[in-house]
């Protein structure tokens, strides 16, 4: 009506004024971030803040979150929201172990002058998301291995000595396991996760060892065949069905963080992140935070070595990445900048327990915390350190090959050499190269190969014995045959030799007739006499 008012100016001012409302609402971008539904509180209160600011009148942030029991996160987020055919949502919030699968379709953020930041965040951090020259995301939070466990129940038993190596830690479970069902009470020593993203964390902090090596050697060099990882792997596997739950290989860190929250387990290994989770529930006094225990390392002498802290630490962390396939890669990119600045990551940890990977921020700053999370100043780490270090990108790209492994051995399909071989084995051929490398045998396989070679030597044995007898039957025929032989050979030479004697013995009688007449005098008779009995004598003897 206005616009066809014959009033020129004011139908000039209103048009003007309709197309500046209509311009400020069009470039106010929405920015959708995708990330774990436990996120979800941290996250509003992020968005809280971000609403009060100036910026806000420009972008729009929303959070979105995923359900926790999704088996494998990086291939869920790959299929649903970063495909090129359907791609959904800006920003990601991501697992350190889903970085390597999911890179290719993060945006560099180089390219928006993030560079600025490298030195602001701790560096085994910065190393996770600058990878081949790309800078794939912001650190937003780190956290390390920890286990929690029940103080009221430990100190009912009187266990005054917290665990300091799994094995102690398997004793400890089981003793207070064993205590509380004779009271009625049905309950698990230990729990822990078992999913993809989860397992290949689990053991990696199964085998580490007080000088840093676990799936490699103290050199750093690929070791996880090594005689200490062979028995770090089967301390794991026993636990299954005597101090964990028989289905604990489908236990996520859902299921892990529930099932203590209800009492049903004394210890649970767990990420410290996971301690934001508790403030929610009722807990209280009960929670106990212990420092991630370490294997054994076997002296010389044959004795175990227990550690002494500090020893190095697990770390990891969630980092925020934007979508290769974002519409608005800008406005995307200043949130990440907001959500992962020095001042939102102190509140993180001051309400949540997430720890900064500011650099410089230190222990010193744990008491500031108004929360549990002083529990974590205790057993934070001094010597952190990362899955795999130069080869970090190749253990977590085979992170589900490796799962695959080490949940056979859970459950009973392989024997712990043979998990250690076969995870060496794919290690060693991404790293190194090789096309094959030998794999460990299962004592069926090798119960199989002897019984086949105690077949083969048995055979043998009978072959040679048949073949023996059959020689010795020919040595005697041969035998039998040359004593007939030589029987009819004497009987036929008998008889000849007798008329030949008979004949010599003739001759003999006409010599001695003629010599009477032969004018030879009695010696030379003698010798004569001699002679024909010597060949008498020949005649008589074959071998003669």
């Amino acid at each position: 009506f206005w616009c066809r008012s014959d009033c020129v100016a004011m139908r000039a001012g209103f048009c003007l004024l309709v197309l500046l409302i209509a311009s400020g609402t069009a470039a106010r971008q929405v920015v959708t971030l995708i990330g774990v539904e436990t996120l979800r509180a941290q996250m509003a209160f992020a968005q809280t803040i971000w609403n009060n600011s100036p910026r806000a009148a420009d972008i729009e942030f929303r959070f979105e979150g995923i359900p926790t029991n999704v088996g494998n996160f990086s291939s869920y987020l790959r299929d649903n929201y970063l495909s090129g055919t359907a791609p959904h949502g800006d920003i990601f919030t991501l697992d350190v172990v889903w970085l390597p699968e999911l890179a290719p379709r993060l945006k560099d953020l180089y390219s928006a002058g993030f560079q600025r930041f490298q030195f602001s965040h701790i560096q085994y951090m910065w190393n996770h998301v600058a990878v081949d020259n790309r800078l794939i995301g912001l650190p937003l939070f780190a956290d390390f291995g920890t286990v929690f466990y029940r103080k009221d129940l430990l100190a009912k038993h009187g266990v005054t000595q917290l665990p300091r190596t799994w094995r102690e830690l398997t004793e400890v479970a089981k003793n207070v396991q064993e205590a509380e069902r004779q009271l009625g009470n049905h309950i698990w020593g230990l729990v822990f996760a078992t999913g993809v993203d989860e397992l290949i964390k689990s053991a990696y902090e199964w085998l580490l060892r007080p000088d840093g090596s676990g799936f490699l050697s103290a050199r750093g060099v690929i070791g996880v065949a090594s005689a200490a990882s062979v028995r770090g792997l089967e301390l794991a596997a026993s636990w299954v069905g005597t101090i964990s739950p028989p289905n604990v290989t489908e236990y996520r860190e859902r299921e892990v963080f529930f099932s203590f929250l209800a009492g049903q387990t004394v210890f649970a290994q767990l990420f410290s992140a996971a301690l934001n989770w508790f403030e929610f529930y009722p807990i209280g006094s009960n929670l106990g935070v212990l420092r991630m225990p370490v294997s054994e390392v076997t002296l010389e002498d044959g004795s175990l070595h227990h550690p002494k802290v500090p020893y190095p630490v697990l770390f990891g962390g969630a980092v925020l990445s934007v979508s290769d396939y974002s519409p608005a890669p800008a406005a995307a990119a200043e949130i990440v900048e907001f959500l992962c600045s020095r001042e939102l990551q102190f509140l993180y940890w001051e309400y949540f327990g997430q720890m900064p990977t500011i650099a410089g921020w230190s222990e010193s700053e744990c008491a500031t915390a108004e929360n549990s999370t002083h529990k974590l100043c205790t057993v934070m780490p001094v010597t952190p350190i990362t899955m795999g270090g130069p080869y970090e990108t190749d253990i977590l790209s085979l992170k589900d090959e490796i799962s695959e492994e080490l949940r056979s051995l859970l459950n009973g399909k392989q024997d712990a050499r043979s998990t250690a071989g076969a995870i060496d084995c794919v290690l060693r051929q991404r790293v190194r190269g090789y096309d094959e490398c030998p794999r460990g045998l299962s004592p069926w396989q090798i119960a199989i190969i002897v019984a086949c070679c105690i077949a083969f030597a048995l055979g043998l044995c009978l072959l040679w014995a048949l073949l023996r007898n059959k020689k010795l039957a020919s040595r005697i025929k041969m035998a039998e045959g040359l004593k007939a032989e030589s029987q009819l050979r004497r009987q036929l030479m008998m008889p000849s030799a007798n008329r030949l004697v008979e004949a010599v013995e003739h001759l003999e009688r006409q010599y001695l007739k003629t010599v009477k007449w032969h004018p030879f005098s009695n010696k030379e008779h003698q010798a004569d006499r001699e002679m024909f009995a010597w060949v008498r004598q020949g005649l008589l003897n074959p071998h003669t």
